[in-house]
């Protein structure tokens, strides 16, 4: 199983569901001051030279990011494969991201109302190359995470657990309005 969700939410869920800091692993370019998780850099959001993405600096956001996320993945695909192929369903992994607590996400949910993570991406290429892996969204991934990106298959950490971790990051920006 894999669990895609933020840093800001990583521990609630290891602690609900009993996950070491072993099995969390940081997707990100890099980390947020007090986390030092594992990192699998081969998954992080840069192209095929190794250059961070950014939404920004597309013309046509959403498509071109995932293309220009592809062509990375490809140059990095026996290290992916690698990591594809050693996932066991009977072991909890947690794959953090900043999104969607950065400041970029942040204006994408006021904005758009929704957002964009390559976690999400990540998610699909779980199940397009390992259908026998359960993906997880936390609730800002299920209820935001913009649905080009989203997985096609997943279940949400709510099935998970008995009760909500925590505000989703649109109920915390329009309670702060």
């Amino acid at each position: 199983m894999i669990i895609l969700t933020s840093f800001q939410k990583s521990k609630k869920i290891q602690n609900m569901i009993n996950i070491p800091d072993s099995q969390v692993y940081s997707v990100a370019r890099w980390q947020p001051q007090g986390y030092s998780f594992n990192e699998l850099l081969f998954l992080s959001a840069t192209d095929k030279y190794g250059n961070k993405l950014l939404l920004r600096n597309f013309d046509n956001p959403i498509e071109d990011y995932q293309k220009a996320l592809k062509e990375g993945y490809k140059v990095r695909w026996s290290e992916i494969k690698r990591w594809l192929d050693s996932l066991d369903e009977e072991k909890h992994i947690v794959l953090v991201c900043w999104c969607p607590y950065s400041i970029s996400t942040q204006e994408q949910i006021k904005h758009h109302n929704n957002f964009c993570c390559h976690t999400g991406l990540i998610g699909k290429m779980i199940n397009r190359h390992r259908p026998d892996i359960t993906v997880v969204l936390d609730e800002d991934r299920d209820k935001y995470l913009c649905k080009e990106w989203k997985p096609d298959r997943y279940i949400t950490t709510q099935s998970l657990l008995k009760e909500p971790i925590q505000k989703t990051i649109f109920e915390v920006i329009n309670n702060a309005k």
